[in-house]
């Protein structure tokens, strides 16, 4: 078992070891399209070739900027909070997921998250079959509301 303790000076390419790799929880950044990041596993991190894994916090009263991950598959685990996700063709669909649901998003499709409660933050765990933090993301126009 190897732990890594801090980021690498340099992005890790490919891993060639069959090590298990355990990280401390990386510091929280700000996500491209709004809330707070944390990389846990990635290709920059760990070396991983087809995973992403991150557990993202939504703040009280935030809606994140639309957007999708072009070509990839993301899937959600609600671990607290209730939220809504706009989805689909002008993100004209809603749907709600509240702690223990599982929530697929097929590769492309626009989404765009809301914490509507004005005082719980919303924790995810989120898995994209990209293992890049953000190099699929496409953040789409319109501020959100």
């Amino acid at each position: 078992m190897t732990i890594i303790d801090s980021l690498p000076a340099s992005p890790v390419e490919q891993r060639t070891d069959d090590a298990l790799v355990v990280l401390p929880t990386p510091a929280a950044v700000t996500a491209p399209q709004g809330g707070r990041a944390e990389r846990g596993i990635t290709r920059e991190r760990v070396g991983s070739r087809g995973l992403c894994l991150s557990r993202l916090v939504i703040p009280p009263l935030t809606t994140e900027q639309a957007h999708l991950h072009a070509d990839h598959e993301t899937a959600i685990y609600v671990v607290s909070g209730e939220i809504e996700v706009r989805h689909g063709e002008r993100l004209a669909e809603v749907t709600v997921a509240g702690p223990g649901d599982f929530v697929y998003i097929p590769p492309s499709v626009p989404h765009q998250p809301v914490n509507r409660s004005r005082t719980q933050e919303v924790v995810v765990l989120a898995a994209r079959t990209d293992p890049h933090d953000v190099e699929s993301l496409v953040l789409l126009p319109g501020a959100p509301d």
